[in-house]
């Protein structure tokens, strides 16, 4: 991902977690904010609270999480494309109780993420954008 493709700003986060729309999966929980727009644009970020684990372990779920939305990021864009929006896009690792970050995998990730896009892309099409 590029720079310029990746959300940033405190006002962003705020707007995402006040009037975002919510996917919950299994590990993650997406919040998504479509709007209409001239050219498709997708900025996307990658979220893991501090209470967590230590910051080599979040640096390393959140390389896992970009890593698992690279093939779906194509998906998605032509999605996009086709009902003329933009989106604003926040993955957020929530865990599980039993499983411990650590052990946490790749294929387990990739699921959770590649199920999370297709949410968001039945509700771009579905409906156009607000």
């Amino acid at each position: 991902m590029r720079k310029k493709e990746t959300l940033r700003g405190r006002d962003v986060f705020s707007r995402l977690y006040a009037s975002g729309r919510r996917a919950d999966g299994v590990l993650i929980r997406c919040l998504f904010l479509l709007e209409n727009a001239s050219t498709a644009e997708l900025l996307t970020g990658f979220a893991v609270p501090r209470r967590t684990c230590n910051a080599v372990r979040r640096n390393r779920l959140r390389r896992l999480m970009r890593e698992a939305f690279r093939p779906e990021r194509e998906a998605l864009l032509s999605a996009l494309h086709k009902s003329r929006c933009s989106a604003r896009i926040l993955f957020v690792f929530r865990g599980k109780r039993d499983l411990p970050v650590e052990r946490v995998s790749f294929s387990s990730v990739r699921a959770d993420i590649a199920n999370l896009c297709r949410a968001v892309i039945s509700k771009v099409e579905a409906r156009s954008c607000p």
